[in-house]
């Protein structure tokens, strides 16, 4: 079961490195600035993921112990920062693509 945490929090890097890395390139951040920001989000959303997973399979730590719900309170916490940094990204990137001209399809 620890496994399938692990690929579940790869995934959800993964992911939100996809997003985060587009709604920047729609802002018009250099290339590098989109990965650089990508890639230092990547440990919470890692570990914010396969806590939740983690927990919902009942995965234990060191002592035995399942996480339960503390761990998908743990999970949500870790991926605090990166949901409000997605949000507010996202939500220029809509202002952006709502005041350009039609027929620009320049990025």
């Amino acid at each position: 079961m620890e496994f399938v945490a692990i690929l579940a929090g790869l995934a959800v890097m993964v992911i939100c490195w996809v997003l985060l890395v587009k709604s920047m390139r729609i802002n018009g951040r250099p290339t590098w600035w989109r990965h650089f920001a990508s890639a230092s989000f990547s440990p919470l959303t890692f570990a914010g993921g396969s806590l939740i997973v983690g927990s919902f399979l009942g995965v234990t730590d060191p002592d035995g112990e399942t996480w339960g719900f503390a761990g998908v309170i743990a999970g949500l916490l870790v991926l605090l920062p990166v949901s409000i940094t997605l949000g507010v990204s996202w939500g220029a990137a809509k202002r952006k693509q709502l005041n350009r001209p039609a027929g620009d399809n320049h990025t």
